[in-house]
């Protein structure tokens, strides 16, 4: 056994996570049963199942790497998107289709690597944006939620005020106290 985990895993010594695996579950307790009977073929099939196993796991290893690249990419190109278009109507199954991406792999790989819905990310970066629009006064409030892409000021209104505890005209006059309260540290 160890020659084959040697010649699967040269030099590696740590402990490696593979995930859990039906195939491996089912290969393991295949093993367990051989390894409790004894008759005459007992270690050529327990080589056998190890050796299945082991290629398993060097293979699910060696694609991991590529599938992970791959997903690392696409939810990059999907938030880098979503900040260049932040004023427009984002629509997802437009941007899965635009990206080269089928729509359910899309969703399903963006909550699994991110832990949230794409469309949770979406309101989730407009909101901050607009944050970033609000302390500057140069906005006007009611022009913010167009500047987000949020067509509908109250319903900005409702999801700011929900997300931040306060509207957005609160959150301006809120910022806009706090810079006159802070002292400037270069008169220290």
């Amino acid at each position: 056994f160890r020659e084959a985990i040697d010649k699967f895993f040269p030099n590696m010594w740590v402990p490696i996570e593979v995930g859990f695996s039906a195939t491996l579950v089912e290969l393991f307790e295949q093993a367990l049963f051989y390894a409790e009977r004894q008759c005459g073929q007992t270690m050529t099939i327990l080589e056998s199942i190890v050796m299945h196993m082991l290629a398993l796991i060097n293979y699910n290893l060696s694609t991991r790497n590529k599938a992970d690249d791959k997903m690392v990419q696409a939810i990059n190109s999907v938030k880098q998107y979503i900040t260049n278009h932040l004023s427009e109507q984002i629509d997802i199954q437009a941007l899965a289709k635009e990206l080269g991406m089928s729509y359910t792999w899309l969703r399903r790989t963006f909550k699994k690597n991110t832990g949230m819905r794409l469309s949770d990310y979406i309101t989730e970066v407009r909101l901050e944006k607009a944050r970033e629009y609000l302390m500057d006064v140069h906005y006007k409030v009611r022009d913010v939620s167009t500047l987000v892409g949020i067509s509908d000021p109250r319903y900005f209104s409702s999801v700011f005020r929900k997300k931040y505890g306060m509207t957005p005209m609160e959150f301006r006059n809120e910022y806009a106290s706090r810079q006159f309260e802070e002292p400037d540290p270069e008169e220290n």
